[in-house]
């Protein structure tokens, strides 16, 4: 056991091996700095944990392993939305009119109960922990609420136009 073990003596012990190791796996990337000073904060926040682990090289080498992982979870997610963001200004006008006038009124359609839940959450941006304390019910309840409510509007849609689907469940063509 390393009880005598600070931060800095961890760190002073560890940041080269840390430095190489994180900058082999992002390719040379520019975020090979942030991701060791986030390695570094973490080290901090478990200085206490640090000091009584039997080989504390392995313990902040998963750190930072963990690190690179979030690192790379984060780029995925931004580059999605980036993508997302990137569709024109009349693709998004468009759907944006499209759910004014259509999606809207189907979700008005549905009973209260739903209709109340889906508003709430798809369109107000409530969290369902949220909705569950707004509305007075279990936090499953208003799970299943919202994912009752999604299935009504999916089958009232559906309903509504015959759509015509790929293998893959993608919509292929609508009404004509």
């Amino acid at each position: 056991m390393n009880a005598c073990t600070s931060t800095s003596q961890i760190w002073e012990q560890h940041s080269d091996k840390l430095k190489n190791f994180i900058c082999s796996k992002v390719n040379g990337d520019d975020c090979c700095e942030d991701i060791l000073h986030d390695v570094f904060v973490k080290i901090s926040e478990n200085e206490e944990r640090i000091k009584w682990v039997e080989k504390p090289a392995s313990y902040v080498i998963k750190m930072a392993q963990n690190a690179v992982i979030d690192h790379y979870r984060l780029k995925s997610k931004t580059t999605q939305l980036t993508e997302i963001n990137c569709k024109s200004e009349e693709a998004q006008q468009t759907a944006i009119r499209l759910a004014d006038c259509c999606l809207l009124s189907f979700i008005k359609a549905l009973p209260p109960l739903y209709s109340e839940a889906l508003i709430l959450s798809e369109l107000e941006g409530l969290s369902q922990k949220q909705l569950s304390q707004q509305l007075g019910i279990s936090y499953t309840g208003a799970k299943s609420r919202v994912q009752r409510a999604r299935k009504m509007l999916k089958e009232a849609i559906l309903a509504c136009c015959p759509y015509q689907f790929d293998k893959y469940g993608n919509i292929i063509g609508c009404c004509k």
